[in-house]
């Protein structure tokens, strides 16, 4: 065979704190108790994907998220999540922003190629979503502001000299001339 088929590193649903089955998810990563334990549980998994062939990664987002936070504010966050509270739209932005962040450096650090895919309605189909389960097809186009926070992404990373080699992609062809440039 050819081809090489190569894992790929997908942390999405360690980002999605705003999901019903997020603690669910969490309790199969293992005895997860800070946001610290769980950079660390994810560098560890990361660490595992390298020494298995991963050169990519790949992270699928509604919208690419940007809101600056505190370390504090997303130990809080996390630990508010962990008590089994939701978190508002402002706090999951800020996690998913700091999260991405993190594991972007780690990214570059391990000179990994950085997958970022947006521009999607999920699960569309409540029948299929119910039969097969979250994320597996039956997605639409999404119209989202992410341009402007991809360039706030991508400077702080390539300000830091953290920026990995990227692939950027959105399921929108609205998105293309902006990505383009």
């Amino acid at each position: 065979f050819s081809v090489k088929v190569l894992p790929s590193y997908r942390p999405d649903k360690a980002v999605a704190l705003e999901k019903p089955d997020y603690l669910d998810y969490l309790a199969k990563l293992g005895d997860i108790d800070s946001y610290g334990k769980l950079v660390e549980v994810l560098k560890e998994k990361l660490e595992f994907f390298v020494e298995s062939g991963c050169r990519v990664t790949d992270h699928g987002v509604d919208a690419v998220p940007y809101a600056p936070a505190t370390h504090e504010e997303v130990c809080a966050i996390f630990a508010k999540r962990l008590a089994g509270e939701m978190p508002t739209a402002l706090e999951a932005k800020q996690f998913k922003t700091a999260l991405m962040q993190t594991l972007a450096k780690e990214y570059a650090r391990h000179g990994l190629v950085m997958q970022l895919h947006f521009g999607v309605i999920r699960d569309n189909s409540k029948r299929l979503f119910r039969k097969l389960g979250p994320d597996t097809g039956f997605d639409c186009i999404a119209i989202t502001d992410s341009g402007e926070n991809l360039t706030k992404v991508l400077s702080k990373l390539d300000y830091e000299g953290l920026l990995p080699k990227t692939i950027l992609y959105s399921l929108n062809p609205g998105d293309n001339a902006q990505l383009g440039t």
